[in-house]
């Protein structure tokens, strides 16, 4: 199925946000699949988003600031799960009646242990902890994280950002791996849930990678092969709402 609609930038405001934070210094880095070999690895209920025919897997690693949880009393940040770097791995998908676009994590590693086991317990997501470290010098990024425990995939990747690109248009490439308003997990009882979010449209700039050896996509048991579409975006303010049964 191809994304066309408009993005939902507003988000769910009947409800206050359960989270606010900021993404930084991110980079969208993805791949085009084969769909049967990306439907496979996704749990009844949730559909795949296809474009242009393919499945699409991305490794998106950014740094996460002043997450906040949002109470009625204002923001109220938590100790060393504030401030933290960040990598997931992706692909696009639909679900519940009104089947909204939204994206299925394979994989996120954070370099916090207590985001980690938050969003586990509470989200049912794939969390792990992860050594991690981001340094930008102007337009360069680089970026390395290695898993702790077992096979410990890792990532190094260094790429420069370039020239701001227009707003992603409805019915573009750009716009469907990254107007996404929505994130989807199942419980250990095969409910499924979904996670809304609000922001802004995003600010893209294209990039091109430096130097990049990847062990996070192989480990979430995906195959991609070439050389991968490649976008930088510098900052975006984020609300994220509580999780809802579809």
């Amino acid at each position: 199925m191809q994304n066309t609609e408009a993005p939902a930038q507003a988000g769910d405001t009947a409800r206050r946000p359960a989270l606010f934070m900021r993404w930084l210094h991110l980079a969208f880095i993805h791949w085009p699949v084969e769909a049967d070999a990306v439907r496979g690895l996704l749990p009844p209920g949730i559909e795949l988003d296809t474009f242009g025919g393919h499945a699409w897997v991305g490794l998106v690693p950014f740094t996460m600031r002043d997450v906040r949880h949002v109470t009625p009393l204002g923001r109220v940040g938590i100790p060393t799960a504030t401030h933290f770097h960040e990598c997931n791995v992706r692909t696009y998908v639909r679900a519940g009646r009104d089947a909204k676009a939204g994206v299925w994590f394979f994989s996120l590693d954070a370099a916090s242990r207590l985001a980690v086991l938050g969003a586990r317990a509470l989200w049912n997501l794939p969390y792990f902890y992860a050594a991690m470290s981001l340094q930008r010098d102007g337009d360069r990024v680089r970026y390395r994280t290695v898993r702790g425990g077992g096979a410990r995939p890792s990532l190094t990747a260094e790429w420069q950002a370039g020239t701001p690109l227009l707003p992603s248009a409805p019915g573009s490439l750009s716009h469907f791996l990254t107007e996404r308003y929505a994130l989807y997990s199942v419980s250990r009882s095969g409910a499924i849930w979904r996670g809304d979010i609000s922001h802004p449209r995003w600010s893209l700039r294209d990039a091109r990678l430096l130097s990049f050896s990847d062990g996070l996509v192989r480990a979430a048991g995906v195959n991609v092969a070439g050389e991968p579409i490649v976008w930088h975006a510098d900052e975006l303010a984020v609300d994220a709402f509580a999780l809802k049964q579809v």
